[in-house]
């Protein structure tokens, strides 16, 4: 008879995380899985086919006879993720934590809730998580292991799809494409980048595709429909439709990729496509808010080594873009992890590995 865990989600990050490692898991343990109904999870998981219940609170009959309670990191839906976690405590459960919890946008509103454990991307995520949780027993307790969801990252054909990628979008050889994949319309003023951004773009004649969050499509398709209204009037052909395409692919797809804030931007990195995080006075006043300190990203610090992105803080520092382009070679997996070993665990595709033994130590 499998062992029970019960699986708490709430945005899509901590989602691909879990879908990434779910078959490997299901080889070993009977899975409950419970989606906040203000997160993007249900959705995420709805499309893959996989069963849920959708509440805000655990209910205590999922409890019954669980051995450990594995709750996925959420910046935005929090509800069901604090239940969760005093549900377990109170049932004498084994409660664990996964995702990207430092840089998420949750560090505030879960100060005052603490696992029995709790793993990491890396280890700056991980001291940042013990600095403000200093009397938290790390014997045992905390593990860094990477993401699953990026195990692809280390066998991914960055030519292939990149061919794939840019004929689906229409890109003719010659074209040079920049995508800018925007984080949540709710964090900062994603329209103060696209001013920095579009000015930059016509002045070279690139091609712009711009790519949403998946949650803000939904909740907040007006103010896209508003964004993409602009993009279209301020840059007409110019700006191009992605056509859906997501993920690593677009990545591929762009010879420029730029973030504000998303971790699309780490994966995009990690593939060696030229990157750039465009951190401007909203979204530095929005990491700041949360105790970030300058540049904000371990990606970015060029601690040693040479950074594996390029930071842009001024609106008037677009034109640095430029020499991405121009120091631009073929890309090739790892590359993020040859430049700074300490990235090595988001790139070795050993991530998912990693994981499945901490599942296995929390029981």
């Amino acid at each position: 008879m499998p062992q029970h865990i019960l699986v708490v989600l709430g945005d899509a990050g901590a989602t691909d995380y879990f879908l990434a490692a779910r078959e490997e898991l299901m080889k070993k343990y009977s899975l409950r899985i419970v989606a906040d109904p203000k997160g993007a999870a249900a959705e995420k998981l709805a499309k893959n086919g996989v069963a849920h219940v959708i509440s805000a609170r655990l209910p205590d009959v999922l409890l019954r006879d669980v051995s450990l309670v594995l709750c996925g990191t959420a910046g935005k839906a929090q509800e069901l993720w604090k239940h969760a976690t005093k549900a377990a405590r109170c049932a004498g459960v084994p409660c664990a934590w996964f995702g990207d919890f430092f840089g998420s946008g949750c560090e505030t509103a879960m100060k005052d809730f603490t696992p029995d454990r709790v793993t990491f991307f890396d280890e700056s995520s991980m001291r940042q998580f013990l600095k403000q949780r200093p009397s938290f027993n790390t014997k045992g307790a905390v593990r860094i292991v990477g993401n699953p969801s990026y195990d692809a990252v280390a066998t991914f054909d960055v030519q292939k799809h990149r061919v794939e990628a840019r004929e689906r979008i229409v890109i003719q050889d010659g074209e040079t494409l920049v995508v800018y994949s925007a984080s949540s319309l709710t964090q900062f003023d994603i329209m103060e980048s696209m001013r920095a951004l579009v000015p930059w773009v016509r002045r070279n004649a690139f091609l712009l595709g711009v790519s949403f969050h998946p949650a803000d499509e939904k909740s907040a398709a007006e103010e896209v429909s508003k964004i993409r209204r602009y993009l279209q009037e301020e840059y007409g052909a110019g700006y191009v439709g992605l056509q859906d395409v997501r993920g690593l692919p677009l990545a591929a797809a762009a010879d420029v990729f730029v973030t504000d804030y998303s971790t699309e931007g780490i994966r995009s990195a990690l593939l060696g496509v030229p990157t750039a995080f465009l951190l401007l006075p909203s979204v530095a006043k929005y990491q700041e808010s949360r105790g970030g300190t300058h540049p904000f990203f371990p990606i970015l610090d060029g601690l040693g080594g040479e950074p594996a992105a390029m930071g842009v803080f001024a609106h008037d520092d677009c034109y640095r873009l430029l020499s991405l382009l121009l120091k631009k070679e073929t890309p090739k997996a790892l590359s993020c992890a040859r430049m700074q070993p300490r990235f090595r665990t988001l790139a070795d595709g050993e991530a998912t590995r990693r994981f499945l033994d901490f599942v296995h130590s929390c029981i």
